[in-house]
């Protein structure tokens, strides 16, 4: 039961801040940097699509990412945010990000191509290519 909830908290819980800020007296090359999450939305996310959609909406996640415009503390400071999905590992992230593979794979398009400009055969007969071509030859 747990392992299931789990699994669906994997696919909702993908928003997460990441954020960098920097303390007035600090050097600007120096950013602090910091991610905050995870955070749910609605729905499952598991396509860069739904992703996208999901940023369209208001969300906790962004609500975080506000707060890390300056120190609440003191009120002073800079940072910046951005929303980012977050993973549980990199296979699962190349998979997010991963386009969808057309129905035959570019690879292999020659080959239904060719099945459909010939008939089943027909290539083996062009090239008289052994049992087809002997099979002929005994039909006649």
């Amino acid at each position: 039961m747990i392992g299931a909830l789990d699994d669906v908290r994997a696919r909702t819980h993908r928003f997460a801040v990441v954020g960098q800020f920097l303390f007035p007296d600090q050097a600007p090359e120096t950013p602090h940097t910091a991610i905050l999450g995870p955070f749910s939305c609605r729905g499952i996310l598991d396509s860069q699509e739904k992703f996208l959609k999901a940023l369209e909406r208001p969300s906790a996640a962004r609500n975080a990412g506000q707060d890390m415009r300056w120190d609440v503390k003191t009120g002073r400071g800079r940072g910046r945010f951005m929303l980012a999905p977050a993973f549980r590992s990199a296979r699962d992230a190349w998979n997010f990000f991963r386009p969808a593979e057309p129905a035959i794979p570019a690879r292999f398009a020659h080959i239904a191509e060719s099945l459909t400009r010939w008939e089943a055969g027909e290539w083996a007969r062009q090239v008289a290519y052994g049992p087809v071509a002997e099979y002929e030859r005994r039909a006649r």
